[in-house]
């Protein structure tokens, strides 16, 4: 039984395991997977960290809208949504029209954790590390800096993350785990 809405977008901070999740949730439903992020790297040719670093991030908002757009006629897919899609009004009619949005919620101390133990996933998030050069800001390692660094960002999206339609607390949950609550949750809705 395949959910009412032609996808599931999945939204939630950065590190919380949307991208895992998703994968999973595509070979689950027999569906493809779409990573917003990695649609827009793809599209322009270049990163997201070197997008934000070179054009700003208010141009990298205009791009992820312009990539919403883009992708409205997409069926049978799981999407994964960068952290702060949902910060802009108009990214938040496009995101309810493409499919059911599950907020997949982690506390920032979990986050922080997974990041201080790879420092390549850390490099990718450019909101949470200062940039110097090519050389990480030591303090973002640092435990207390990531948390606190998190827990502005989840400050400032939490209101829309709260508006999302199915929410999964998965703290403790591996992404097979996580993967199949949604589906659950999904099914049932």
């Amino acid at each position: 039984m395949a959910p009412s809405l032609p996808n599931i977008v999945l939204v939630g901070l950065s590190g919380c395991g949307k991208t895992s999740v998703g994968k999973i949730m595509a070979c689950q439903f027999g569906w493809g997977f779409l990573d917003l992020d990695a649609w827009i790297e793809d599209f322009h040719s270049d990163t997201i960290v070197n997008i934000i670093h070179t054009k700003g991030l208010k141009e990298f908002r205009k791009l992820e809208s312009i990539a919403l757009n883009k992708i409205l006629s997409v069926k049978n897919h799981i999407i994964s949504l960068g952290g702060g899609t949902l910060l802009e009004r108009n990214n938040r009619a496009i995101v309810n029209k493409l499919g059911t949005v599950v907020w997949i919620d982690v506390s920032t101390q979990i986050i922080a954790r997974r990041f201080l133990k790879s420092k390549a996933l850390l490099d990718k998030r450019p909101l949470l590390c200062d940039r110097s050069g090519s050389d990480i800001d030591s303090n973002c390692f640092q435990f207390k800096s990531l948390c606190d660094k998190l827990e502005v960002l989840l400050a400032e999206r939490k209101v829309w993350f709260n508006r999302s339609k199915l929410m999964v607390k998965a703290d403790y949950l591996t992404a097979e785990l996580c993967a199949l609550r949604i589906r659950y949750l999904v099914r049932n809705y």
